[in-house]
Parts: structure tokens; sequence; C-alpha cells
């Protein structure tokens, strides 16, 4: 008789087989020997469907079902390295160019907000642009701008001459996608993806020289597009009347952009030989108009770049024969700058009234400052001095008959290396140890040791000291921002090892990560070095 379960488990007697009909299930066709249970129907995913999913962060799970093997097959083995590794690239330039160093451990971060919107645009279409050609090529050629940069950054840090090779040909690339664009139909006038494209080759050749006119040439057309983008900007805005939110106003990455451009200028005009690229209409738009910005509006490290650019340019045609009517009005020009240079010192000093900018660390002896930005804001100050002592014997204005105070380097504990007067055979400024005020002086009165009188500093010093300073935090965007004022103390200093020092840093950059500034900066010595050989006895 057939046992039950029931029956075996409590151990009682089968009753036996009741008269209801037996009913079999033949389950011979089933390996396991049960019947599967029937699958609900699921929603087909399509692939624009996981595409919008991955770019609104919400997953593959979450929506209308779950992602099919065979496509999740697809989405694995379609992903390229070429993505993570140019994300790689891009973290790596963005944490050079941080404020605090790179070194630094705990430090804020600041990068330069334009460089983390860049990839955004790239990815996704202009939207003012149809969605054609132009678009396309738009999108393609900041990519490769972009690609081309911090792989070619990347590369020098890895000493990768085959990531360099890489970095060279997503640079022509970029070059002939933007001149694809330039050549269709339309207004390319203030189009911001072009500016930004200019603006990475122009950072490709800061840190690689494709040539000798590379960066100069790059950067002559990045400011060009964006002295026309800001004017447009200004037309909508006067159009507009303060109606609506904005009235014009530029973007901040327009702004920053500007900004940027306006120093690299600066560098341009100090190292280029071509007279076509100095005596470009734009180097005065945007160096000594500052594109039709008030001083007013402009932060403290754009105002002083307008004295600087006036004084480079005396500089420059200082050395050329004028008449008794160009002179007069260069001295002008020399006196409105001396001014412009001691007022904006004064309202930084009112400014910082009670804060401490720089001191003398007791460690190792050398100044250490609040952050980067203030060591810049000290160098650019000195940097306008060395030019207004160069240019004093020219425009009989010594300098030591200036009102304001100027930037403070705390003494050293060795012994300063311009302890006694020196007259250079440029003829530049006679420099006293700030240890102690030259016999000349009268008695001071409320002396404050951080704003000595303008004889008592010395400007050379001041700005190695600044370099010193940055080169131990690794700063990037310094490097960019620094090489103004370092080149004039190359160039133009009284003593032969601060020109030496100076000289160090550039051939540093030439070998590390800034290969086409230090490359620029040494060729432009090395030729008024021979100049001055060929005309010795």
């Amino acid at each position: 008789m057939p046992h039950c379960l029931m029956c075996t488990r409590f151990k009682r007697q089968c009753p036996g087989p009741t008269d209801a009909p037996l009913l079999f299930v033949d389950t011979s066709s089933y390996p396991s020997g049960k019947k599967p249970r029937a699958k609900k129907p699921s929603p087909q995913v399509t692939s624009l469907e996981v595409a919008r999913r991955f770019e609104d962060g919400r997953g593959i799970a979450v929506g209308v079902g779950s992602l099919p093997d065979e496509m999740a097959f697809v989405l694995q083995v379609d992903v390229s390295p070429r993505y993570v590794l140019g994300e790689a690239f891009f973290q790596n330039l963005t944490a050079f160019m941080c404020a605090e160093g790179r070194h630094m451990p705990g430090a804020v971060r600041r990068t330069p907000s334009w460089l983390h919107a860049l990839p955004r645009m790239a990815a996704a279409p202009p939207p003012s642009a149809s969605q054609g050609s132009l678009a396309t090529h738009r999108n393609e050629a900041l990519s490769l701008a972009l690609r081309a940069t911090t792989a070619a950054f990347s590369s020098l840090e890895l000493r990768n001459d085959a990531l360099l090779h890489h970095a060279y040909g997503l640079y022509g690339g970029s070059l002939r996608t933007q001149g694809r664009v330039l050549q269709e139909k339309g207004d390319k006038a203030g189009d911001l993806y072009m500016i930004m494209t200019s603006l990475m080759l122009t950072l490709f050749e800061s840190v690689v020289a494709s040539s000798g006119e590379g960066f100069a040439l790059h950067n002559v057309a990045c400011a060009k597009m964006i002295d026309n983008a800001l004017e447009q900007a200004s037309k909508a805005q006067v159009d507009k009347k303060g109606k609506g939110p904005g009235g014009g106003e530029p973007g901040p990455m327009l702004i920053n952009a500007f900004f940027h451009v306006r120093i690299q200028l600066c560098f341009v005009y100090l190292t280029t030989s071509n007279s076509r690229i100095r005596d470009d209409p734009v180097m005065k738009r945007v160096l000594l108009e500052a594109c039709g910005w008030t001083q007013e509006r402009l932060p403290l490290n754009m105002q002083i770049i307008t004295p600087l650019a006036k004084l480079m340019e005396l500089q420059s045609i200082s050395r050329e024969a004028t008449s008794s009517v160009g002179l007069e009005r260069e001295r002008e020009k020399y006196t409105n700058a001396r001014e412009e240079v001691n007022q904006l010192w004064n309202g930084y000093r009112q400014q910082s009234k009670g804060q401490r900018l720089c001191w003398t660390s007791p460690g190792t002896g050398h100044t250490d400052f609040r952050d980067p930005f203030t060591a810049l804001t000290y160098a650019y100050f000195s940097a306008c001095h060395i030019l207004l002592g160069l240019l004093a014997p020219t425009y009989d204005a010594p300098v030591g008959h200036s009102t304001a105070s100027l930037p403070f380097m705390p003494p050293q504990r060795s012994k300063s290396i311009s302890s006694s007067s020196s007259t250079s055979s440029n003829s530049s400024p006679t420099w006293h140890s700030p240890d102690t005020p030259p016999s000349s002086s009268p008695p001071l009165k409320d002396f404050d040791p951080s704003f000595p009188p303008p004889s008592m500093t010395d400007h050379f010093a001041l700005i190695l000291s600044v370099s010193w300073y940055l080169r131990l935090r690794d700063t990037g965007f310094a490097y960019l921002r620094l090489h103004n004022p370092l080149f004039l103390v190359a160039m133009y200093a009284p003593t032969l090892q601060h020109r030496n020092l100076a000289r160090m840093v550039f051939e540093d950059w030439k070998i590390g990560a800034l290969r086409g500034i230090g490359w620029l900066a040494i060729a432009k010595l090395d030729k008024e070095q021979r100049a001055i050989e060929s005309y010795g006895p």
C-alpha cells in the first residue's frame, strides 16, 4: 500500500486508497521534475533609455526594468580606455593649477572654475547652434584642444615621448577643426566655443612650445576673439538699457578668459621680437585699454597690469631716438604710470591694514606670504617699480621721489646682496639694504616695518623670494602669472647672482611642466646676451 508523508511522520497506519479518482502528472520532460513557473513579461529597455538614465544619474536598475544581458555585455565592451585616461590627465592638470599647490595636504584646493567647465562644454552641443556640422565641429575642436593640453602636460611629467607625440597629433587635429569652423558661414565673433578652444591652445603652447611664435600668435588670436565678444556684450547691455536679468553682461567664463589672456599678452610683449605682433592693435586694446573696462570694475591683479603695460611700452621705445615733443609725451605717460602705481599700492595698503601679509620664517629665513595671491600682488608691484627705476634716468624722475610706500621684503638672516649702492650699465636704480635706511634719508616718524620707504626695498630680491615661495608649493596657476616679473629680474637685475637665479627658474621650467614658457624666456635672454656681446670691446 502506498505511504504518505503524514502517516510516516506520525507513525500511523495508512487507511488505504480512497474511492476518489487518482490523478497522475507526467514530469518526465523536465530535468528537475517540476514544471517551471511562467516568467512575467518585462518591458524592453532601449539603448537610448539606458544612456538617458546614465546622464540623469539614476543608474540601470531604476526606471522601467532591468537591463538585458546582451545589452549589458555590449556596454561593457564598448567603454574605451581613452576616456579613462583622459579623465586622469584632466585631473592631473587641475591639481597642478590648484592655488594652494597640489602637494599641500588639507588645502582648500581652489582651481580656476572655467577649467572645470570645459569638459562639459566639449560634450554638450552649443545651445545657440543647430545640430549640424557646425555644432559638431565646434565640440570636436574644443574636445581635441582639451585632450591635447592635458595629454601634453602628463607626458612631460611622465617623460613619455609616445604620449607627447599623441598630444601633438591631437593639437594638429584641433587646429584643422577650428579652421574648418572659422571658414563656415555665419558670425563667429563672440563664439565662446572658439574662444575656449583658442585658450586651451595657448595653454598647450605654454606647456609645449610648438614653434617660436606659436605662443604669441595663439594669444593674440584669442585676445581678438575675446575683444569682439566683450564688445558685443557691451552693445547688448546698452541696447537692453537695463531690461531683463544680466543686461548683456559678459559671463564668468569670458571674464576669466580675458584675465588669463591679458597676463599672457604681457609676456608676449616682453619676449617677442616680431614688430608685427607688438604693433597689433589688440595689444593696445587689451593691455592699455582693458577692452573698454574701467579700472574700478577690475580686480587689483588686473588694475596693476595697466601701468605695467604702459611702462613696458616706454621701455621698448626708450632706446629709440625721439623728438622733444615725443619725449615730453613719453614723460607724461611715465608720470601717469607712476601715479597709478602709487595710488594702487596706497589702496591695497589701506585694505590690508592690520593684516599680516608677509614675514620672515624663523626656521628657514626665507620670506613667507599670506597666500599665493598676496605673493603675486607683491611681485607685480615690484615689477612696476623695476621699470620705473629703469626709466627714471631717461625721463628725469628719480625713484626716490615717489610718495607711496612699496612692497616689503623682510630682512634676511644673511647679509643682503645689495647692501651697498650700485648702478648698472643700463641705468638701473640704486638699491639699498633693507636693514637700515640710507644715510641721506631723514628720520622716520611712526615707522611701520611692513611698509618701509622706497629706497629700502630690493625689488629684484623680492620677486625671487616670491618665486621660491611658489616653487615650494608647486602652484601651477601662479607660474602662468609669475613669468612677467621673473623675466624682468633675469633681464635687468643689477647683480649677476639675481640674473642667474631667475634664469635657473626658467631653465627648470624648460625641462619641466612649462616647457613652452621656459623656452621662450631662455631664447629671448640668449638673444639679448648675444646682442650685448656683439657691442662689446
